[in-house]
């Protein structure tokens, strides 16, 4: 037990407690024997005064202190950071899924962690799957996300805690921030979160890890990204790549195939054997894949239109099935979905300008790496551009030429 007293003599609290008690109590009895002829209280109120009297003076000579400590300083914090990957809504035989219980864990009435921790931490809440995003409950955060980037609650935290704490855990050689991630680490697409999390340990940050589900991960097939250019001209290449991920032991023979919104196929990719993530390469015509996605009719429309046309490919996770074997639980992530727009004509751009200046070069250049444009350039003087595909003194322009372009800047 702390007494709020404290004294300023070279003794502690409780050995001038201790001899100004005992010594009140000797004098109490001493002077007692003078007033026992008395009868009731008179013959303790004499003596009681001089036991009291010799009590304050010894207490007096222990210089006594009234104090209070006060703690001034930065609240430790302390960051859920919660998995809402699709990977998060099995429930691995157990009547919650994977979220439901991380969340029970941190928000639970009864004993959640977010609630035990706020009177002496500041504690915020994280919900992340390809990106990060602070949550304030659980009534928002829905296991619907494609894959899972481990690496963006470590970046939240990394850009996001306040100088004075770390300041503060460097001068007492502590933490003063820690970060609690609450996931299965299935369908992780992003590499370098272990160099991340040293980052933050060597910024006095601590991170832990708490795994949820079982201990066996089930076996699990996923598409985690589809990179194929979005615009296109008609005559261009179709180049890019699909990222898959295959966890378990699987049959050889999965393949991803490229289809129409419809189901018909149109090209199919071989999935190498074993585990991990997989980069399939893609490289196509892109005549070639106009023509195996449009129907005479709507090719002979679509020639006839200057607008840009819409492919809507979709790319799926085909695997042979042993019937022996348990089925794959999540297949939500086996489909995705990449649109790309084919530019039938190019655009036309006219520069006109009096002496080639640094901005019409700026446009020019810009407008030229995009495949949608055809960029023409007029100087009206004698000064003559390198890279100009028309120079003169005068303008001499028809009307049917004038028209013929989309966009004009003079």
């Amino acid at each position: 037990m702390n007494l709020p007293i404290r004294m300023t003599a070279a003794l502690s609290p409780w050995t001038v407690w201790t001899i100004a008690i005992s010594v009140s109590l000797l004098v109490l009895i001493v002077y007692s024997r003078d007033s026992r002829h008395l009868r009731g209280l008179s013959s303790f109120m004499l003596p009681g005064l001089r036991a009291g009297a010799v009590f304050l003076a010894l207490l007096t000579l222990g210089k006594p202190v009234w104090y209070r400590e006060t703690t001034v300083g930065t609240l430790g914090k302390v960051i859920f950071a919660i998995d809402s990957s699709a990977s998060m809504s099995i429930d691995d035989g157990q009547e919650l899924n994977r979220l439901q219980r991380a969340l029970e864990l941190v928000y639970g009435e009864a004993d959640g962690w977010c609630e035990r921790l706020s009177e002496t931490h500041e504690v915020t809440s994280l919900g992340f799957d390809s990106i990060g995003r602070k949550i304030n409950n659980d009534s928002n955060l829905l296991p619907d996300g494609s894959i899972t980037n481990l690496a963006a609650p470590l970046e939240s935290v990394s850009t996001n805690v306040p100088e004075s704490l770390e300041r503060q855990a460097t001068q007492e050689d502590s933490s003063s921030v820690a970060l609690v991630i609450l996931s299965d680490g299935q369908h992780n697409a992003v590499e370098g979160y272990l160099d991340r999390a040293g980052e933050l340990a060597d910024r006095s940050m601590q991170v832990h890890a708490i795994v949820m589900g079982e201990s066996k991960t089930p076996r699990d097939l996923a598409i985690l990204d589809v990179d194929l250019p979005t615009l296109i001209s008609d005559d261009a290449r179709v180049s890019g790549d699909i990222q898959i991920r295959k966890v378990g032991e699987w049959p050889e023979g999965v393949q991803v195939s490229m289809m129409t919104p419809d189901g018909a196929p149109i090209d199919s990719f071989e999935v190498p054997t074993g585990t991990g993530v997989f980069t399939l390469p893609i490289d196509l015509d892109g005549a070639e894949l106009v023509k195996a996605m449009t129907s005479p009719s709507i090719a002979g429309e679509s020639a006839a239109s200057s607008e840009p046309q819409v492919l809507d490919l979709r790319f799926e996770i085909v695997a042979p099935f042993d019937p022996s074997e348990a089925p794959e639980k999540i297949t939500s992530n086996n489909i995705q979905a990449h649109r790309i727009a084919v530019n039938r004509g190019k655009k036309r751009l006219l520069l006109l300008e009096g002496v080639p200046r640094w901005e019409a070069r700026y446009l020019r250049n810009f407008f030229s790496r995009d495949v949608a444009w055809n960029v023409e350039t007029i100087h009206t003087s004698e000064s003559r551009d390198a890279v100009s595909s028309r120079t003169g003194n005068r303008l001499s322009l028809q009307a049917e030429e004038i028209a013929g372009y989309d966009v004009i800047v003079v």
